[in-house]
């Protein structure tokens, strides 16, 4: 069950509190987790696309995914099956804090 305390612990975390800074925060980082889980060839711009709610305008959203990767909080890592894409993942960090927060790990 959420309550404030689950909120304010998961916002401890300096990579899950840059992710809810934006609207569409929390959405990104469920598409991210879920790109990640499924294996799924996913860059920029399809994770673009797949953001339904409060979606910002695609320079806004590319500036955001350059300040969580200069944080260290999104990684690019290389297309297996396009060398010309960057498949974005959610770094180890923030992948355990988003656990922590879902409720299937402990925060650390």
């Amino acid at each position: 069950m959420m309550n404030l305390h689950i909120l304010h612990t998961a916002l401890s975390h300096e990579g899950l509190r840059m992710y809810f800074s934006k609207p569409y925060g929390l959405e990104l980082l469920l598409v991210l987790h879920s790109a990640e889980a499924a294996g799924a060839d996913n860059g920029i711009d399809d994770t673009f696309d797949t953001i339904r709610f409060n979606k910002p305008r695609r320079a806004a959203f590319s500036s955001f995914i350059q300040q969580l990767e200069l944080n260290g909080h999104v990684l690019k890592r290389p297309s297996e099956f396009k060398a010309s894409k960057s498949v974005l993942r959610l770094s180890d960090g923030v992948s355990i804090a988003l656990k922590g927060f879902l409720g299937t790990n402990s925060f650390s």
